[in-house]
């Protein structure tokens, strides 16, 4: 992949890359640079190896990295030059918020207690509540799946969303697999894995990107954060980077699954065989519909162009999209504020208008949400981050473990889309643990299994 971009860059005439758009390039180095060095950082420590950059900054690199290279290169005649500009800059913008507000609510990590006193849990409970969360969720999707060729508005999105159950309960059993040696028959491990992989399957054969990745993160964060298994730094990188590639992949195997028209049928196996690495690594941004840092572009463009801001006013509505619609008939929208959404103007300043199903990203939408504060709000995402992030390292306490990892598994959202897409999930992963952990408590005490530290030679967390 280096040597083909080093290539193109040559192909790119200097008064293009230096007279043009100066401060595209500026700003996209230093965003490379940026991602590059935070996850070095993060490989060489032992306890960052489990936090936000790598996973965060991944993402970063593609979409504002290589996305953002083949749109300033490939797709320049769709976009106003400093359109390019100036969503480079608010991309990188937003990562320095995101970068400091992690470092700063990391900083006091090493002045906490070693050891607190907390709740210990009946584990046996743990493992009952969380095959009820895999079954029921797989039970509820099979049961919505049944009428997706109806009116999809006079369905209830929390039965579709039910579905999101599988994956904090699968992370609840892999915790108490982990925790009660008396659990780990291997009736229970068989019992656990078909039922996990059932439930899954459906999401995998049909190239479903967010139950991928979410599930890719309970297969490698639970076992490491719960201290039965201890993954090596490439472990964990290479795992992270096959999850990006698969989810690349799976763009362009959709096609295949489609027998009607359009599709080009054949299943998996036809799309892995007329499939390249290289196909799978350019292709979504190579062209305007697939490369969301160019609608990323034009949704910055089109806010700063119609000062189109919505205040906060779109993610203060997540506080009352809880009512069901049939209560409230007249419901706006998942993350509707008071003005326009971005996404409906863009056709009137580009010229073109976004793809069905098509995102503008996590910091464009916050751009268009907060306006000039958004650096602020960056910053807060990435504090709040580094504190659950701080409890789940050296607290005692499971919940945090499963908090951490419900919010790593909804970061896909957070940067890919937005904060309100990636805010009903979230609250999914982490409230349903939470009721499963309030009636598993046990009485206040020592933790079953403390926490000593981290392996500085392996980045494996060591229990006692």
């Amino acid at each position: 992949m280096a040597p083909q971009i080093c290539n193109s860059l040559r192909k790119v005439e200097y008064i293009e890359m230096h007279d043009s758009m100066p401060l595209f390039w500026i700003a996209w180095i230093v965003t490379v640079v940026v991602c590059v060095h935070a996850v070095l950082k993060a490989a060489g420590d032992s306890r960052e190896i489990y936090g936000l950059m790598p996973l965060a900054c991944g993402m970063w690199l593609y979409i504002f990295g290589v996305m953002a290279f083949q749109a300033a290169t490939g797709l320049t005649d769709y976009f106003p030059l400093q359109a390019l500009e100036l969503g480079q800059v608010v991309s990188l913008v937003c990562l320095l918020g995101l970068v400091f507000g992690w470092r700063q609510g990391l900083h006091k990590v090493t002045s906490l207690p070693a050891q607190t006193r907390t709740w210990s849990y009946n584990y046996q409970y743990i493992w009952r509540g969380g095959m009820a969360l895999v079954l029921f969720g797989f039970l509820s999707f099979l049961s919505f799946s049944q009428i997706r060729n109806m009116n999809f508005a006079e369905t209830s999105a929390y039965w579709y969303m039910l579905g999101n159950l599988v994956y904090p309960g699968a992370c609840l059993c892999m915790l108490a697999l982990g925790r009660d040696r008396a659990l780990r028959s291997n009736a229970n491990i068989v019992i656990f894995a078909s039922l996990l992989l059932v439930a899954v399957l459906p999401f995998i054969l049909t190239a479903r990107r967010g139950p991928f990745f979410t599930l890719m993160m309970v297969l490698l964060y639970t076992p490491a954060l719960a201290g039965f298994w201890r993954p090596r730094l490439t472990t964990v990188l290479g795992v992270i980077f096959a999850t990006g590639f698969v989810m690349l992949l799976m763009v362009l195997v959709r096609p295949f699954l489609n027998e009607g028209e359009g599709g080009k049928g054949g299943g998996w196996s036809a799309a892995l065989g007329e499939t390249s690495m290289e196909d799978t690594v350019t292709y979504r941004g190579a062209t305007l519909a697939d490369n969301e840092f160019a609608y990323h572009c034009a949704a910055v463009w089109t806010t700063y162009q119609l000062g189109l801001f919505q205040y906060g006013t779109g993610d203060l509505s997540l506080l009352l999209h809880w009512i069901p619609r049939e209560w409230w008939p007249d419901k706006p929208e998942l993350g509707r504020g008071w003005m326009d959404r971005v996404e409906n103007r863009i056709g009137g300043v580009m010229g073109w208008d976004m793809v069905v199903g098509g995102a503008i990203t996590g910091p464009a939408s916050s751009f268009h949400q907060y306006g000039y504060a958004f650096p602020l709000f960056w910053y807060l995402i990435g504090y709040s981050f580094a504190r659950v992030f701080r409890r789940s390292y050296y607290d005692q306490d499971d919940r945090w473990k499963v908090i951490w990892i419900g919010l790593l598994a909804s970061l896909h959202w957070l940067i890919t889309q937005s904060f309100h897409d990636a805010f009903v999930p979230a609250c999914i992963y982490v409230l349903a643990p939470l009721v499963v952990f309030r009636f598993a408590r046990r009485n206040p005490g020592e933790a079953l299994y403390p926490m000593r530290g981290v392996c500085q030679s392996t980045g494996a967390s060591q229990w006692i």
